[in-house]
């Protein structure tokens, strides 16, 4: 069983293809009884339009199954692209290592 604090770890680029991953292990948290997902960026360099989509559908999942979604540590980029959009107002975002987040 996995424990109720699910942290992951992208690394490098969130595009298509990590981001499909990516969304494979939020539903693998949720699948395994995961009650709050931390998805730590502090590996990412750059994310593109995929991958914000991919970090959109993962926040969509884990709310249909009553979960919670936290992004950590994110770079400069990340965040504008997440203020642009506006989402940075629907995203939990926590500073890294933040207590808040477990």
């Amino acid at each position: 069983m996995s424990p109720p604090v699910r942290v992951i770890e992208p690394a490098g680029l969130l595009d298509a293809a990590s981001g499909h991953a990516l969304r494979g292990e939020v539903i693998q948290a949720i699948a395994t009884g995961s009650t709050s997902i931390v998805i730590d960026m502090k590996g990412l360099t750059f994310m593109d339009s995929s991958g914000f989509g991919a970090l959109v559908m993962a926040l969509k999942k884990a709310r249909e199954a009553g979960c919670r979604l936290v992004l950590q540590d994110l770079n400069p980029q990340v965040r504008l692209v997440l203020e642009l959009t506006g989402t940075d107002r629907v995203f939990e975002i926590v500073a890294s290592g933040s207590e808040s987040a477990s």
